[in-house]
């Protein structure tokens, strides 16, 4: 075994031998109090824990649970404070005044970006600042509908600047309009406006009062005390009379009492700027008791006259006058006096022309009769139109009453009708249809005189028979009209040779075709003939066959 090692008293040391490893030295010490052996041992060790504890220091204490196994410490402070101090060994509570939720710091800290003073649900946050040797200044807040960010200016403005805000919590520093400083030197009564310099009060205007919404004037405008000089007004009222004169202007005008005045003068007024005095006229005068403007000048110009006289003519009046005029215009109408009151000319005294515009009406008797006029046309819409005497020109009108002789007179007929479904003709109202009938149908007279469909398979329905076409339709028992001779149109035909003959037909009753039937006892009748696609003359024969 190697030898003991020494200490520096040259004290020989306890050396033991590993007993895993031999050759291994440890050596051994003992603790002179308790008088432990104590081993030094690189390779480690395990034991026991017997005891754990905390040490209460700086305001922290602590416990201990199952110290003997796996010790769990549960720290606990006594520091009551928003603030805390550390000196580089140990934490404690920042050195402070005041008590409560305030708190002054004893020395400058750097605080975090936002900082929250008071609670949601508790008192209101206030920031308290001491003065330098006495005095404190409290900034405080109401409770505000929301929340409101203000951003302070960029800089500390200029003497006499107040800081306003544009709406949005931006402040800014800005001059205040007018300038300067006001000093009160009385004491004005409730609702009294105050009129002031730049610096001193001059007077109160105990008749000049506002009450939030209206200014108020009362007393005397022009006393001492509430007089208000070289003033402009807009929309001003006066609830009780004026009394004495309003001057200022070149002259003062004389209000005249229009219930008594019988001879007011009637004023005049110029577009001349400036303060001018009133004008009147002695030849204009007015009596308010009569309404009656009287004008001693003669001559009257664009004048818009209701009632009165005019050269001694009463205007509307139960005896008016004749008017004589050279032209006499009417806005609405000319309107006699009562129905059959009044006459356009007379004999003698006719007048030259008579011009009416388009579509101007002629009535007689409110309806009797009733001539309309349209481009180029006059239609007699109500009444008859005769003429007793037939002339003997070519051109004359000739009558349709009585027996006439036509001399040098043609008889035209239009080509063709101007729209679909129209005709002109020979027309036969005032017999029954005698089926179920529809529009350009032909039909025959049948023994009960009444309308039936035309049907080529038979001479009973298309030879010796009377051969009409119906223009409207018609049902059983119920009066139709039919044509009986003229030019018919119908867009839905379709006819493909112009000039060819129209032939009553055998397939469909009350039908027309361009093929003569030839079937044994078919009729063959000619009803008419074809002019355009859409158009036929329709005149059907006395003539007709039977195939045999």
């Amino acid at each position: 075994m190697a030898e003991a090692i020494r200490d520096q008293n040259h004290v020989t040391n306890l050396l033991l031998e590993s007993s895993s490893t031999p050759g291994l030295t440890l050596n051994a010490k003992g603790d002179e109090v308790t008088g432990r052996l104590l081993v030094d041992n690189a390779g480690g060790g395990s034991g026991t824990v017997t005891s754990v504890s905390v040490v209460s220091a700086n305001g922290f204490a602590g416990s201990v649970a199952t110290a003997t196994t796996t010790p769990a410490i549960t720290l606990s402070t006594t520091i009551n404070s928003p603030v805390l101090a550390g000196n580089g060994t140990a934490i404690s509570a920042a050195t402070t005044t005041g008590s409560g939720s305030t708190v002054v710091l004893a020395t400058a800290p750097v605080f975090p970006t936002t900082i929250t003073v008071g609670a949601a649900a508790g008192a209101t946050g206030d920031i308290l600042m001491k003065g330098t040797t006495s005095g404190t200044v409290t900034i405080t807040t109401a409770d505000a509908a929301g929340t409101w960010t203000f951003q302070l200016p960029t800089n500390d403005g200029d003497a006499g600047q107040v800081l306003t805000t544009n709406g949005s919590g931006v402040t800014t520093w800005e001059t205040p309009a007018g300038g300067g400083n006001v000093s009160n030197t009385g004491t004005p009564l409730d609702n009294q406006i105050a009129v002031w310099t730049s610096a001193t009060v001059i007077e109160g205007t105990a008749g000049l009062t506002y009450d939030g919404a209206n200014l108020q004037l009362t007393g005397d405008i022009g006393s001492t005390g509430s007089r208000i000089t070289k003033g402009w007004f807009t929309d001003l009222q006066v609830t009780n009379a004026i009394a004495g004169s309003i001057t200022g202007n070149a002259a003062t005008l004389t209000v005249a009492d229009e219930t008594t005045d019988t001879s007011c003068f009637i004023g005049f007024y110029t577009a001349s700027s400036g303060s001018l005095p009133g004008k009147t006229n002695t030849n204009m005068t007015f009596n308010s008791n009569t309404g009656v403007a009287t004008f001693a000048s003669t001559v009257l110009t664009t004048t818009d006259i209701n009632g009165g006289t005019i050269d001694g003519v009463t205007i509307g009046g139960a005896s008016a006058g004749a008017i004589t005029g050279t032209t006499i215009t009417a806005n609405t109408g000319f309107m006699p006096d009562a129905n059959d009151g009044a006459y356009l000319g007379q004999s003698g005294t006719a007048f030259s022309d008579l011009f009416l515009a388009s579509g101007a009406v002629i009535d007689f008797a409110a309806g009797n009769a009733v001539v309309t006029h349209s481009s180029g046309i006059l239609t007699v819409s109500t009444g008859d139109l005769r003429v007793t005497t037939a002339g003997t020109n070519s051109a004359s009108v000739v009558t349709v009453a009585g027996t006439q002789t036509l001399t040098n007179k043609i008889i035209s007929q239009t080509f063709e009708p101007g729209s679909d479904d129209t005709y002109t003709g020979e027309v036969l109202t005032g017999l029954n249809a005698g089926a179920t009938i529809a529009q350009w149908d032909c039909v025959y007279l049948g023994s009960a005189s009444k309308w039936l469909l035309t049907d080529a398979d038979a001479a009973s329905s298309a030879g010796s028979v009377m051969v009409a076409m119906a223009v409207s339709s018609g049902t059983d028992t119920n009066p139709l009209t039919v044509i009986l001779r003229g030019i018919v149109r119908n867009d839905g035909w379709t006819w493909a040779t112009v000039g060819a003959p129209l032939y009553l037909d055998t397939t469909t009753a009350g039908g027309m075709t361009l093929t003569a039937p030839s079937g044994t006892d078919d009729v063959v009748k000619i009803v008419g003939y074809v002019l355009s696609d859409d158009c036929i003359y329709f005149n059907p024969s006395n003539d007709w066959i039977t195939r045999v």
